[in-house]
């Protein structure tokens, strides 16, 4: 699939390709009739742009995506099974429902994972997230501010867990939810024991401050959330600065100037 626009496969019948499945630009959408079968492939990968958007199910050699690339899974019942998944550097894995590996789900430096409300992996040789890459969770609530509709949630359900250390947290809160000190929001649960951990606190796109905590070997969450406002002395530093600032390009502009009539009259 090259180019932009959307190809949709759907039908009660399997999509087969022998060899590789690459997703070059635009989108591909893999959905089903009523007997619920979607797209099977050698081996897929998705780049440059590329989006395979899988509201039924795929199945896969390895699957690769990388380079502006994204795989999201569409819904509860999507599916993904592959024999290896690979997130490399610019690539997304996203959604909700289950992937399914003999191998491992590895996410590089620059690789992103993104949850949406409940994503669950069955992958026999681990999650890891690599030095460099990024899990990105999202809050949302009902717009009025106060009442939690959801939040992401990677449930392994078998393979271990390994966070490297300079694996980065992102938050993201969306249609102005305000969380509050007592919420605790579970964001990785494993069945197995999950080895290393992300930096004891994060900051959200709306200036909200979590703990992040191991609440025991199997999982981790947000909580005491505390919303983050500069202090008035902060402020009075940041516009003293920056009144230096254009006293100086001022400076630099009068200097410019008279440098440039200087040269006029010697002319």
């Amino acid at each position: 699939k090259n180019g932009t626009g959307t190809l949709t496969l759907a039908g009660n019948t399997p999509k087969a390709i022998g060899g590789t499945l690459t997703v070059n630009g635009g989108t591909l959408t893999v959905r089903d009739g009523s007997g619920g079968i979607g797209l099977q492939s050698g081996s897929t990968v998705v780049q440059t742009g590329g989006r395979l958007n899988i509201v039924s199910s795929v199945t896969s050699g390895a699957v690769t995506v990388q380079n502006k690339g994204t795989v999201r899974l569409d819904n509860a019942a999507s599916k993904l099974t592959a024999a290896v998944v690979l997130v490399n550097g610019g690539g997304t894995l996203s959604g909700t429902g289950l992937v399914q590996s003999t191998g491992a789900l590895h996410v590089a430096a620059d690789g992103i994972l993104a949850p949406e409300a409940k994503l669950t992996v069955a992958a026999l040789g681990g999650v890891t997230l690599a030095d460099g890459a990024q899990f990105v969770v999202t809050l949302w609530g009902d717009g009025t501010g106060d009442i939690a509709l959801n939040n992401s949630l990677l449930y392994v359900q078998d393979g271990e867990v390994h966070i490297e250390p300079d694996a980065m947290l992102r938050v993201t809160i969306l249609h102005g939810f305000e969380p509050s000190i007592a919420d605790i929001y579970t964001i990785i649960k494993s069945e197995q024991e999950i080895t290393g951990m992300f930096p004891d606190q994060v900051l959200s796109n709306t200036m909200y401050r979590f703990d992040v905590v191991k609440t025991d070997m199997h999982t981790i969450a947000l909580m005491n959330a505390k919303a983050i406002v500069p202090e008035p002395g902060t402020y009075a530093l940041c516009q003293a600065v920056g009144v230096l600032a254009l006293a100086v390009l001022a400076k630099r502009r009068r200097s410019k100037c008279s440098g440039q009539t200087e040269s006029k009259k010697s002319s």
